[in-house]
């Protein structure tokens, strides 16, 4: 699965914690990850600066409907800065793949990368 978020930078911010969270039909979270999960620090953005967040995910999930959540903090903890939007996307899983593992979802690390570009 290809999920894109582009942010825009309304003011100076020395680091940031972009990701998104999986949720099952019954708003149980799967999984979270972020740029600092996928090993990609994001630091120094400027106010007017773009930066577009490519994840490329492997969904070990079994068919059924999921859910999106967005979400940002500016430190590690989400003591300072933090949003996110619930429901921003959701989709649907409508067979079984055949080179699926054949154990069921659950909490886990998704096989993910990311590509971060920033434009000033």
């Amino acid at each position: 699965m290809h999920l894109s978020i582009l942010l825009s930078a309304i003011s100076n911010i020395d680091r940031c914690f972009p990701g998104f969270m999986l949720r099952d039909r019954n708003g149980y979270h799967l999984t979270g990850i972020t740029n600092r999960t996928c090993g990609q620090e994001i630091l120094n953005i400027a106010a007017g600066d773009d930066v577009l967040l490519e994840f490329e995910i492997t969904l070990l999930y079994r068919a059924d409907n999921y859910s999106i959540l967005l979400n940002i903090a500016v430190d590690e903890y989400g003591s300072g800065f933090y949003d996110l939007c619930e429901n921003a996307g959701n989709f649907t899983i409508v067979g079984e793949n055949s080179d699926r593992p054949p154990w069921g979802y659950g909490r886990t690390y998704l096989p993910t990368t990311l590509k971060v570009t920033v434009k000033k």
